[in-house]
């Protein structure tokens, strides 16, 4: 369920010798990625306070801006508005400047959402998870094999006895199962990984909308077959 208007918080990728809009959208990583690989760029978060935000009678100014109009806007940073754009302003390389740029921040948030769903089968949402408990059991279970599974020392690793003893399996077989599938979360870590670096690069690379739809297609073949 998507949130309500009033909730969203809205980022402004503005043109930093105008201050013309470039993009708005709702998403800060995307922003903040499309900042770093635009030249001469600046993100301004929540432009949506305090004059923008929905009312009981329809949609909000901002969430209903076109991409293609997102230059004939400018922001006012003393007022927090926007104003019209300039016509002098109002240039195709401006207008130009901003449909590649929207199409960039489409793009990455397209490469974002599949690399973290692409990512979610390591995931268990029980906190501290993947951060402590996972790390300190691979751990545990190296050193403990590394003592050629020395039983009479098993109160060093009480995650490989705990382990053991609720799969009802020896100490050995505890480990190795252990190791085993941290060696499948750091596969799965190095694929993605790999994935993340080549597509970020080449997104920010690409100079034109056609150019964009050419990665996103090569990506979306790639990431099915990891996923």
């Amino acid at each position: 369920m998507s949130r309500p208007h009033l909730m969203q918080n809205y980022i402004a990728l503005l043109d930093d010798s105008t201050k013309a809009v470039l993009v708005i959208g709702n998403t800060l990583t995307g922003l903040a990625f499309l900042q770093e690989c635009t030249p001469n760029t600046s993100y301004i978060p929540f432009v949506n306070d305090p004059h923008y935000t929905k009312t009981f009678l329809g949609s909000s100014f901002l969430s209903s801006m076109k991409p293609e109009d997102f230059p004939k806007w400018t922001w006012n940073k003393d007022r927090r508005v926007f104003v019209k754009t300039a016509k002098n302003i109002l240039t195709n390389e401006l207008k130009g400047r901003s449909s590649l740029a929207y199409q960039k921040y489409l793009a990455i948030n397209v490469v974002i959402t599949n690399l973290n769903v692409a990512r979610n089968e390591i995931m268990t949402g029980v906190r501290f998870q993947e951060e402590v408990v996972y790390p300190q059991k691979k751990f545990q279970a190296e050193r403990f094999q590394k003592t050629g599974y020395d039983a009479n020392r098993i109160a060093d690793f009480p995650y490989i006895s705990q382990y053991a003893d609720f799969e009802n399996i020896s100490y050995k077989q505890a480990a190795d199962d252990i190791i085993f599938k941290a060696k499948l979360d750091d596969q799965n870590m190095i694929n993605t990984e790999l994935l993340r670096l080549v597509y970020f690069q080449k997104i920010r690379e690409a100079n034109s909308p056609k150019q964009l739809s050419s990665v996103l297609d090569t990506f979306r073949s790639d990431i099915y077959h990891i996923v």
